[in-house]
């Protein structure tokens, strides 16, 4: 086939697909059930009692909860192949169903456990099981659903070989799963309560600490402290908000 200029396309911009993580109990849910016409795949129990920021009750529409990794990828199929008017697909949360997915291979492998394999061949195979799952959801990008992905955050230590080790924030997920989920994503968001910090003591003994006034934001761009990424040109910080977000984003169009 003779390939030249006429076949030139301008790339359209897909539905988002977007991992959003952080610390306990700073808002995930609530955040990810803001979103335009959610339906939560509840591996843990997070959008029972949800409210918006004004207080008022939150009523998302949510699959029962899943108790295999089976049934989350059913949930993910009905999705992809049913008639419907939801327009963002929300796993809530990765991390737990981080074991579910090992315990789904270690079955198909006869295996007790991910670490029954033996130097770390358990967590290889599992990731071609991540990318399965990531294909699923591309299927749904492909009707014009988004995806939003939660996860709660781990503090973990990098040690590159050019500076001193250090802390960072990421999910709370096998550091092969984090890297291949992060990469799949359009945009990584990392939620924490703002901190500034403040010195206290006298001369020669001055010290710095944190104080927090309890206000919530989104990390969008990749620190030493937190990872995090988008493709769609956010400030380095929003408020924990999702239209703070939203408006950044592509339009989703009604799955097809």
């Amino acid at each position: 086939m003779a390939i030249s200029l006429a076949d030139i396309k301008r790339s359209v911009s897909g539905a988002p697909r977007i991992v959003f993580y952080g610390v306990q109990g700073i808002g995930k849910s609530t955040f990810a059930a803001m979103a335009e016409a959610p339906v939560f795949i509840p591996i843990e129990d997070g959008c029972g009692d949800l409210t918006d920021p004004e207080g008022t009750p939150l009523h998302v529409e949510a699959f029962p909860r899943p108790d295999t990794y089976s049934e989350v990828l059913e949930c993910i199929g009905s999705l992809a192949v049913g008639e419907h008017n939801f327009r963002t697909c929300v796993i809530d949360s990765l991390d737990k169903l981080e074991p579910m997915l090992w315990d789904y291979v270690c079955k198909e492998h006869s295996k007790k456990s991910i670490e029954d394999f033996g130097y770390g061949k358990g967590y290889t195979i599992a990731l071609k099981e991540w990318r399965n799952l990531l294909d699923g959801l591309d299927a749904l990008r492909a009707r014009g659903m988004a995806t939003i992905l939660l996860a709660h955050s781990a503090v973990v230590k990098v040690e590159p070989p050019e500076t001193d080790p250090y802390d960072r924030y990421q999910m709370r997920l096998h550091k092969s799963a984090d890297a291949t989920v992060c990469e799949w994503a359009d945009a990584v968001l990392f939620a924490n309560y703002k901190v500034t910090t403040v010195s206290s003591g006298g001369q020669g003994s001055e010290r710095r600490r944190g104080i927090s006034d309890g206000s919530r934001v989104i990390c969008t761009t990749e620190r030493a402290a937190w990872r995090a990424k988008n493709r769609y040109r956010m400030p380095d910080q929003l408020p924990l908000d999702w239209a703070a977000v939203s408006q950044y984003l592509p339009k989703i169009n009604q799955p097809v």
